[in-house]
């Protein structure tokens, strides 16, 4: 009879299933890393209030027209119509009215603000997306084209997005504010809308579908981390007295 090249101290199917626990640990500590959506409002139940109740939305300076229906035109799919937008005469509120969102504790990074939006015809096709971080006042520093963004049909909804990356990382637990408001043409300094009609403040904006997305800052619990490091050593340990040992496939 041949001899054994070697003691085995633990069967092959131990050895596989060590393996495999390693590995679902190691996704558990890293699944930290995928882009989640942080908050989002679907406005389906005609409330202010997030899908999961950690954010809220409020009107600046305009008031609510109605719920009406949503991106899929179906009863149950309802948006967000606000009107009362700045007077025609006076333009001194430009970039500030329209509808804010906020934030209680955010726990992200590499944020991305994603909406849809349709305009009334008689309503500014220009709009500008602020942010301000815990107390401080709105800017629209670092984002693109300063957050500004025009709107160029009125009958369907338009899906939006802005990328946040230009605000840095946040502190952990800090508020977070975002508003899209209703703005001048940059270039003229008037009020312009999608097509030939002429602007009027009683006009509408909608939003439907608004979503957060981040990436977690939250650390695994270092009872996670702990058993990562204790089933690796005892991988590592078994590794090296059964150098030669055939892996599962």
């Amino acid at each position: 009879m041949n001899a054994t090249p070697f003691a085995v101290h633990r069967p092959l199917g131990t050895h596989c299933a060590l393996v495999r626990t390693v590995t679902a640990i190691a996704l558990v500590a890293t699944s930290t890393a995928q882009a989640d959506i942080v908050t989002s409002w679907s406005f389906d139940l005609q409330s202010m209030n997030s899908n999961d109740d950690t954010g809220l939305a409020s009107l600046e300076h305009t008031v609510l027209g109605r719920w009406t229906r949503g991106t899929t035109n179906s009863r149950s799919d309802r948006a967000i119509r606000f009107r009362n937008f700045d007077a025609t005469t006076d333009r001194q509120q430009s970039g500030q009215n329209g509808i804010g969102f906020e934030f209680a504790e955010m726990h992200s990074e590499r944020l991305e603000f994603t909406w849809k939006q349709r305009v009334g015809a008689h309503a500014s096709a220009f709009g500008q997306l602020q942010y301000a971080i815990g107390s401080a006042g709105f800017i629209s520093d670092g984002l693109t084209n300063d957050g500004i963004f025009r709107m160029t049909r009125n009958k369907k909804f338009s899906s939006m997005s802005c990328d946040l990356a230009a605000m840095g990382p946040l502190p952990t637990g800090v508020s977070l504010r975002l508003q899209i408001v209703a703005i001048t043409n940059p270039q003229t300094g008037m009020y312009q809308t999608t097509g030939r009609r002429t602007y009027g403040a009683r006009s509408w904006w909608s939003m439907d579908d608004i979503v957060l997305t981040g990436t977690s800052t939250h650390a695994p619990s270092p009872g996670v981390l702990a058993a990562v490091i204790i089933a690796g050593t005892s991988f590592g340990n078994t590794r090296r007295r059964h150098s030669t040992e055939m892996t599962c496939g």
